[in-house]
This record gives C-alpha cells, structure tokens and sequence, in this order.
C-alpha cells in the first residue's frame, strides 16, 4: 500500500490504493495509484480532507449480548445537515447521504458544510474523500453498488474530524496530525489509543488482527473510518471478531458507548473466519 499527499484546491488529501486482502489468501483487484500520478506533497491535517497483516489472538472476552435488531430509515428531512450544501445535479447523493446517515446521531455530523461531486476518468483520486466540513466524490463512484459503503467510510471520517473534537485548552497529546496537535480531550483518543501510541506507530503487542481490516492498520484515523463502517454494516462479525480478540471488542465498544449512544446493529454475516481479514471494508 502506497500513501501519497495531494494538492487539491488548496487542501490536504490521502491517495490510498484499495483491494481486497486476506492473510493467507488474495482476492479482487486492487485499484492502484501509482507514483506517477503524485504531485508536490503537502502537511496533511486533521481539519483537512482524507479519502474515502496479523500475532496470536488475544484470551478471549466474554461473549457480548445480542443486540437489538436496527434497521436504517428512508430518507426523510435532512435533519442531520440543515446548513449542507449539496450538489443539485446529483440528486442521488443527497438521498443516500441522508439515508445511510440516519443510522449516525445528527449531533456528530452537523460539521459537514458541502457535499460536492468531481470528474477523474483517470481514476487518480480515491471514490471520495472527506473531511469535517467538506466531503468529495468522484462521479463515476455514485454508479458503484457499494456506493453507501463509500459514504460511511466518509462519514466515519466526518464523525472524527468533525464530530469529536477537542480543545487547545486540555493541551497536546502524543498524537498529531502533520501540524495539527490533536488534543488531550480528542474523545477520538479513546480509540486511536486502543492499537497506537501516536498517528504512525503501532504498540508493540498489537498485531495486524487486531485491527477489522489490512486498510485500518493504515493509520488511527483510518482504523476509526474502517471500524466505523464494519459497525454498522457487519455488526454481527464484529461482535464475533470481539468475543475472540480484546482489543477489537475495545473497539467494539468505544463505537456502542461513544459514538452511537447504546445501539448495536445486526448486520452482516453471523459467521466469520477469524484467521484472515479484508483489505477494504467498503469493498467486503
């Protein structure tokens, strides 16, 4: 996997090559970007945009409780973003975005200020990239069957970046992002903590299946988008992935108790093979 910083309209962005990985075996293509399609790097911040393998197991946890069964509601107002601007020529973003939204409390999603769509036939740039107020698709993705996948990638980045925050005034923790301090009182921190020690170095004792997929051992704030989206759309391999490794049942939890007020979500396969694990959850 290859990380490029790109200049677009004066804003950060990561470049990641997507594919479908497992440990002891490969599946799908990857969508490649090569070095060639790099441009003059620049900081990378937790306020600017960011697109859309594994020792023994840990001793395992008690089982979790079965969760209540939660299905995601039509399209209704947009109550989760009264002050988005959304891309008029593309009605089928909003209606997905407002849909697969419902699952998330409006509370954290309320920093997305424009939704807008962009061309790249060459494909240079990832199906979508986000941050806490602006969120980017590339046209052709909207035609992709896991479209709403993508989506909640993003919005689990939005959520992050924009969602949870910290303050200046609880001072700077081990974690930056390029410049960006990220702050002591980050509940994200929470999370990142639970496999890394700061934006680019695992703890020593974590290995690559503690994380839910190859693409979220990337970095903690990928960890937090990929976990995000297996919460809600793969809740019951989750929960099982949790029952065997305590660090993703960590996980696990930060998202029941932190970020989705107590729901749980079945969804997903209620089997799961615990010795591989994909590369790219919106594409599992």
């Amino acid at each position: 996997m290859k990380i490029f910083a790109l200049f677009l309209q004066s804003a950060g962005m990561f470049i990641l090559s997507f594919g479908v990985l497992t440990i002891f075996s490969v599946s799908g293509n990857p969508e490649a970007f090569s070095d060639s399609h790099a441009v003059s790097p620049v900081v990378i911040q937790k306020s600017l945009l960011r697109a859309s393998a594994i020792s023994s197991e840990n001793t395992a946890p008690s089982p979790l409780p079965t969760p209540q069964k939660i299905t995601i509601a039509p399209p209704q107002a947009p109550k989760c973003f009264p002050k988005t601007t959304f891309p008029t020529e593309y009605p089928q973003v909003q209606k997905t975005i407002e849909r697969v939204s419902r699952a998330i409390p409006c509370t954290l999603l309320t920093s997305l200020q424009t939704v807008s769509v962009f061309q790249d036939d060459e494909k240079r740039f990832p199906r979508a990239l986000s941050g806490a107020s602006l969120l980017k698709i590339r046209e052709d993705a909207i035609a992709d069957p896991r479209f709403s996948d993508v989506i909640l990638h993003e919005m689990g980045h939005i959520v992050d970046l924009g969602g949870l925050v910290g303050d200046a005034e609880s001072g700077e923790s081990a974690f930056k992002d390029g410049s960006q301090a990220i702050y002591k009182n980050d509940i994200s921190l929470l999370f990142y903590s639970i496999s890394w020690t700061n934006e680019k170095t695992r703890k020593s004792e974590v290995t690559d299946f503690d994380f839910v997929g190859g693409y979220a051992a990337s970095d903690p704030f990928e960890d937090f988008a990929e976990s995000f989206l297996y919460y809600i759309r793969h809740g019951n391999e989750f929960r099982l992935l949790s029952a065997k490794n305590t660090l993703i049942q960590e996980k696990y939890n930060f998202f029941k108790n932190f970020v989705f007020e107590g729901k749980e979500f079945e969804s997903g396969k209620t089997d799961v093979n615990t010795a591989e694990r994909p590369w790219d959850i919106t594409k599992y």
